[in-house]
């Protein structure tokens, strides 16, 4: 059974979904060097955020086929060495979104309202009401950075309370962001106008100290400042001080650089600051949706099965996926029959999708075409998910353009190769529900099945070569199974392709080439269908 590694707690449902593709083992709390020993044989690893998945952990596990993390986030997981490495990462983008859009408001009301300290004081036995002046949200500017799922919940319900909520978010149009009742500002505007100001964006280099000495300038002195993204968007060290010089109200921090041991961040020192210890997911019904969510993933990759929420392959809706799954095995056997027909090496390509595909997102198929091309480089871990990187390391540039509705096909999938000897080009379609078929190579239509042993034969058009060919194959003791003849012009160059039950030996495939009318040979060996 597929080994499963578990290195994070998770809701026992999640656990219990994991055993129906695999032998789980649930280990936690361990080092890296105990981690990769344990990932040597795994062929799937689930954390959340306390395990981090380096790339030596990757490159230690050869069966690893998908990493999943059970929260939106994967700052612990080299999704680059991954991909590198042909493994999927998946995560649940939506299963903590309430929880964590909670735990922001909360986070909001509590630094406003001093609650923690009024907390403390209590337990200090000291009636301090006079120092637990606090300042009501009605009324005040929210400025929202990052209008992803979360940061949408968060409008929402500030909304709710009856503030008024303007956003930044430069992936989102004005109109959008008007539709969904908030005003669209640049991000000097927002900070300078709000009375609070919650950061809800990816890590990463492009947000990386978002929160600095100069942001930080423009904001009101009376202002407050939430975090529960990514403790890499502030500088902290600028954000206490900032505290400890009045120049800001307050802050509600849930996240760290130094996470899980941040003891030694200049926050946990500055005044007026209520801080939780990445508490934004942790609910029972966020852990258990974002376990389950990620486990059936997991569950899905392992049976060879696309998943909904794969971070480094393109975001294709269930649905669209569901109607191109009979396809992505044509594509691959395309580009597979063009990688073996090419005789020089593979400059670029395009793939043209015709017909009714021309509706849907084919990045997919696109990637499936590469791994068809690149199938003879000998790449360990080549697949939908690695080939990119593979093409961009060979100088491959591969490229995707809608043809014509026009075709006798429901659908056509063409695929020219550019290499240093010339263009190749070939066809292929599904007959019926998911049967692959090539109609097309070079200037010849054809109709055969891109699978098991193939034998193609140009040669001039005059009567008795068809025999000549299927006598030495006889002699040879190679059964034919299927046979196909394409060609341009009576008396011309066809092309004969040969289905066949076992392997044509090189001495007879030179006898073939010997035929004065033969003119080229190719032998290839596709995956069966």
């Amino acid at each position: 059974m597929s080994k499963i590694l578990v290195c994070d707690s998770i809701a026992e449902e999640g656990v219990a979904k994991l055993r129906e593709a695999g032998s789980v083992h649930v280990s936690t709390g361990l080092s890296e060097e105990q981690l990769i020993e344990a990932a040597r044989d795994a062929c799937a690893i689930m954390v959340r955020s306390s395990t981090y998945i380096t790339a030596p952990v990757i490159r230690a596990a050869p069966e690893l086929r998908v990493v999943g993390r059970a929260g939106v986030g994967v700052d612990n997981i080299d999704v680059d060495a991954a991909t590198a490495a042909g493994v999927v990462v998946v995560n649940s983008p939506s299963g903590n979104t309430v929880a964590a859009a909670e735990h922001t408001i909360a986070m909001m009301m509590a630094v406003a309202r001093r609650i923690p300290f009024a907390h403390s004081r209590m337990l200090a036995r000291d009636w301090a009401k006079s120092k637990c002046l606090g300042t009501e949200v009605r009324g005040k500017i929210l400025g929202v950075v990052g209008l992803g799922k979360i940061g949408t919940e968060v409008a929402r319900r500030a909304k709710g309370l009856e503030m008024q909520v303007i956003a930044h978010d430069p992936m989102l149009s004005e109109d959008h962001m008007q539709k969904m009742g908030v005003e669209p500002v640049s991000l000097d505007d927002l900070l300078a106008r709000s009375d609070f100001v919650t950061l809800h964006v990816p890590g990463g280099a492009k947000t990386a100290q978002l929160i600095n000495e100069d942001a930080l300038a423009k904001m009101k002195p009376a202002a407050f400042l939430i975090n529960c993204s990514r403790g890499a968007v502030l500088d902290e060290a600028a954000v206490a001080r900032a505290l400890s010089e009045g120049r800001l109200a307050g802050a509600a921090i849930d996240v760290f650089q130094g996470e899980p041991n941040p003891w030694s961040s200049p926050l946990l020192d500055a005044p007026n600051v209520v801080l939780t210890p990445h508490l934004g997911a942790s609910t029972v019904e966020a852990q258990l949706v974002a376990s389950l969510d990620v486990a059936e993933q997991i569950c899905d990759v392992l049976a060879g099965r696309q998943a909904r929420s794969a971070v480094n392959l393109p975001r294709v809706p269930a649905e669209t996926a569901e109607e191109l799954r009979p396809w992505m095995g044509l594509a691959e056997r395309v580009g597979m029959l063009v990688a073996n027909l090419a005789q020089s090496g593979l400059r670029s390509a395009q793939v043209e999708y015709l017909g009714e595909l021309r509706a849907f997102d084919c990045s997919l198929l696109t990637r499936a075409v590469l791994v068809g091309l690149l199938s003879r480089v000998g790449t360990d871990n080549l697949n939908i998910i690695s080939a990119p990187a593979v093409a961009k390391q060979r100088g491959v540039a591969i490229s995707e353009t809608k043809g014509s509705d026009r075709t006798p096909y429901h659908s056509v999938i063409r695929v020219i190769a550019h290499t240093r000897e010339g263009d190749l080009v070939a066809s292929g379609t599904l007959r019926g529900l998911d049967e692959p078929r090539i109609v097309r190579v070079g200037a010849y239509q054809v109709d055969f099945v891109p699978s098991g042993g193939l034998l193609m034969v140009w040669f001039r058009d005059i009567p008795g070569v068809i025999g000549a060919v299927g006598t030495l194959m006889g002699e040879a003791g190679v059964n034919i199974g299927q046979m196909h003849v394409g060609r341009c012009e009576r008396g011309g160059t066809a092309l004969m392709i040969l289905n066949v039950d076992q392997p044509v030996s090189e001495a007879t495939a030179d006898a073939i080439r010997a035929l004065p009318t033969v003119e080229g040979l190719r032998l290839m060996d596709l995956p069966p269908a």
